[in-house]
């Protein structure tokens, strides 16, 4: 039983005591209170069970035989597996200390993805960093890792981590152009809106050039770097063709496609009328 608490590592019910460790639940009630005699575990809460201290649960985990440890690690993630929903950052873990490297990393892929859904980006960050700091992982795996975290990378996640892991990627050349230019996208949201670094300027000008051939894409960065700029003259009165010109101020001349700029300065009025950034005239007719 105590070998069961060490290898969940966190607190849990004597009923899934006693399943990772194999016995019944009179065996496993059993267990439970030989342990809590012994003051080897003890009751956080109501019914559930776990060490007074971190430090007494490593010692008893490198205690644990490797050929049982990993049978424990195994047991835990056919346990977790079981539940509705499954708890897949839980079965991530135990699927990654079973050594399972591979099984792993479509597990931690599918944990992120749920953790994204209930809204937890830090879990999210954090799984998908752990996947991107593995020199091992296919193109297509990183691609899709990376382009998940600049997704999210706004959502006030660990900045000085997520950017050091963006910035590592993107020094990956085999990516294609339009993957970097998302991932370059997201990088120099968060460089401007988390950490106040003007060079994030610089990476959404070089994302937008990236993007070159993905316009919808780009039109996303251009007004990232306009909403990014216009923060400058907050409170101005702008209609719609002096918000182009905003555009046509802060991206690179190569990318001055008319139609985009149009199209994005369409998308950046609605945007700032929304946030009630600007008091914004449309032009009038006829005069």
């Amino acid at each position: 039983m105590v070998d069961a608490a060490a290898v969940l590592a966190v607190p849990a019910s004597e009923a899934l005591l006693a399943e990772i460790a194999g016995l019944d639940p009179d065996d496993g009630a059993q267990g439970v209170i030989d342990a809590l005699d012994a003051a080897v575990l003890r009751e956080i809460g109501t019914g559930r069970y776990g060490f007074r201290h971190v430090l007494a649960q490593q010692v008893a985990y490198r205690h644990i035989p490797g050929p049982r440890r990993i049978r424990l690690h195994r047991r835990a993630v056919e346990v977790f597996e079981t539940h509705d929903p499954a708890p897949l950052v839980q079965v991530a873990h135990h699927t990654l200390a079973a050594g399972d490297h591979e099984t792993w990393l479509v597990r931690v892929e599918q944990a992120a993805d749920q953790a994204v859904a209930l809204g937890d980006t830090g879990t999210a960050a954090t799984l998908l960093r752990q996947i991107l700091n593995r020199q091992e992982i296919d193109d297509g795996r990183r691609s899709r890792a990376a382009l998940e975290l600049a997704r999210i990378a706004n959502s006030g996640v660990d900045y000085a981590a997520t950017a050091s892991v963006l910035t590592a990627v993107l020094a990956d050349h085999r990516l294609p152009q339009e993957v970097r230019g998302e991932i370059r996208l997201g990088l120099g949201l968060i460089m401007l809106n988390l950490a106040g670094d003007p060079a994030g300027f610089r990476e959404l000008e070089r994302a937008v050039d990236e993007l070159g051939t993905l316009p919808h894409k780009a039109a996303r960065a251009m007004i990232a770097l306009a909403l990014s700029w216009s923060a400058r003259i907050a409170g101005a009165r702008l209609n719609r063709a002096e918000l182009r010109k905003c555009l046509i101020n802060v991206v690179p001349p190569a990318r001055r496609h008319a139609d985009l700029l149009t199209t994005s300065a369409g998308h950046l009025t609605g945007r700032l009328v929304l946030e009630g950034s600007f008091v914004v005239d449309e032009p009038r007719g006829g005069r």
